[in-house]
């Protein structure tokens, strides 16, 4: 999705105009090795373009809105953002995820046995988005740890 005409088409069929500095953000998001924070992208971003803050924030409320990034508020209230899997639209439930409380790395659950769990606890036909949460320290982390 980082190439010009992908970004251009994907903004198309959100009916977002294009512009160079959501090109960008998608862009970023797209490389991004984990979940970013505002901050971690308007760093990015500033490499090879000029962009502040609230131009970040409204291009992030607007690509949130037309459902091409998701913003995920971890425990320590900090707003990191990821794309959307294409797949995944009209989705309101936020996959499991894996939580690090050391460096806050977020890593997706997509375990059958969870939704399974989910679907026998609430039923087939549940409403409203549910968020499932495991924190502790990354494998990453722990090896630091030693």
């Amino acid at each position: 999705m980082c190439d010009k005409c992908k970004c251009k088409d994907l903004l198309k069929r959100r009916n977002i105009s294009i512009t160079d500095l959501r090109r960008l953000t998608i862009k970023i998001l797209t490389f991004a090795q984990r979940n970013l924070t505002p901050d971690e992208i308007l760093k990015e971003a500033r490499k090879s373009h000029t962009i502040n803050k609230v131009t970040l924030y409204r291009i992030l409320a607007l690509l949130e809105k037309k459902e091409i990034v998701r913003k995920i508020l971890t425990s320590d209230k900090i707003s990191r953002y990821e794309l959307i899997d294409p797949q995944a639209i009209g989705k309101q439930s936020l996959p499991p995820r894996f939580t690090c409380r050391k460096c806050k790395a977020i890593i997706p659950l997509n375990s059958p046995e969870v939704e399974s769990i989910v679907k026998t606890k609430l039923g087939n036909e549940f409403t409203g988005p549910i968020e499932i949460t495991i924190e502790g320290i990354c494998p990453n982390c722990r090896k630091e740890n030693k």
